[in-house]
């Protein structure tokens, strides 16, 4: 495909498109395309995204309290959907396709109607302030972090009966990352300023173990898939569950990123390619390859077998969230704009 040609090349940029950001170091990542211009743009960072399971649309939510649906992979926005009252944290994509789900920071879930572009239903949730959501890949279940003045809570959603399961009492400081199991059944979170982790039952908001971050020492007490033996040393910024198996992704502050297998509590891999934070981590649906976007402007691809990557690449936009879908890459980035990658 040749990005001369494509709409966002002149929109975006003043002359040829900079070679670094659209080809990878080992040219197995090429940009195919760039959500968003001086027409049709949020007016703030892309916080979240999600691709429609046919491929053919990919939906964004905003700072800017905007939830924007795309035609892929021509790039035209389809809608423009206004009824948050705060910025967007999470979107996700049902299976079917025709619908899709946004939480707020303000609480709210929404569902909408991807084809008739309206609003289905609106659930609240018990706080006012929600900076984390994570939805289950089957987009039935659902995790909110709300911390409070009045008490911090975890709540577990059920999307299919539009309810909340259960609420649970935490205690964070400066929470940063939130991870839910694919399957739903286990959340993890991190909070920065105390250096801990925290393992959650994703059904009945039960918290089941506290782990401080810089611990050295065997959890034995946790059931043996969320047993954890040595944690990073250091503040945690972004988490990701493996999709099939016990091991879970983290990014530290000094810029690293470590692998760990819970079941066997021991870290199994130590990345260093970053400069700065890692700000995001996703796996690719088969579980080969971890992809990681950092606060220096780069993704890495990063084969978890051997621990050496994949592949690298620039980003102009200093990417906020990543997501995998088959041979895409989804990046939300700060300047106000998505990319679109393609990679084999």
């Amino acid at each position: 495909m040749r990005y001369e040609n494509l709409g966002w090349a002149a929109d975006n940029f003043a002359g040829p498109v900079p070679r670094e950001l659209v080809h990878s170091t080992n040219g197995r990542l090429e940009l195919l395309q760039l959500l968003g211009s001086r027409r049709w743009r949020h007016g703030g960072s892309i916080r979240c995204m999600d691709v429609e399971p046919s491929g053919g649309s990919v939906v964004t939510g905003g700072h800017d309290h905007q939830v924007r649906i795309w035609e892929f992979p021509r790039g035209r926005q389809i809608a423009c959907l206004r009824s948050h009252e705060g910025p967007i944290v999470a979107v996700k994509f049902h299976p079917d396709g025709q619908r899709l789900f946004s939480v707020s920071s303000d609480g709210r879930v929404r569902m909408w109607s991807r084809t008739e572009q309206r609003e289905l239903a609106t659930w609240t949730s018990s706080g006012r302030w929600c900076p984390h959501a994570r939805f289950s890949e089957d987009a039935r279940r659902l995790v909110l972090a709300l911390p409070s003045d009045a008490g911090d809570r975890f709540e577990a959603w059920d999307l299919e009966a539009g309810r909340c399961l259960a609420v649970g009492t935490g205690c964070w400081r400066r929470l940063t990352s939130l991870a839910l199991e694919p399957a739903g059944a286990c959340a993890m979170m991190g909070d920065s300023r105390e250096r801990f982790l925290e393992f959650w039952d994703a059904r009945t908001a039960t918290r089941l173990a506290r782990v401080p971050s810089s611990a050295t020492r065997a959890i034995a007490a946790l059931p043996q898939w969320s047993r954890i033996g040595r944690v990073a040393a250091g503040q945690v910024v972004a988490l990701a569950w493996h999709p099939s198996g016990p091991w879970l992704a983290l990014s530290c502050h000094d810029g690293a990123i470590i692998l760990f297998d819970l079941a066997e509590r021991r870290e199994l891999r130590r990345w260093q390619g970053h400069r700065a934070p890692a700000l995001a981590l996703a796996w690719s649906g088969d579980g080969r390859v971890l992809c990681s976007a950092g606060f220096d402007g780069k993704l890495f691809l990063w084969d978890p077998t051997t621990g050496e990557p994949f592949d690298s690449m620039v980003v102009d936009g200093r990417p906020r969230r990543v997501v995998l879908r088959g041979n895409l890459l989804l990046s939300a980035n700060e300047d106000t704009t998505a990319t679109i990658y393609r990679w084999r």
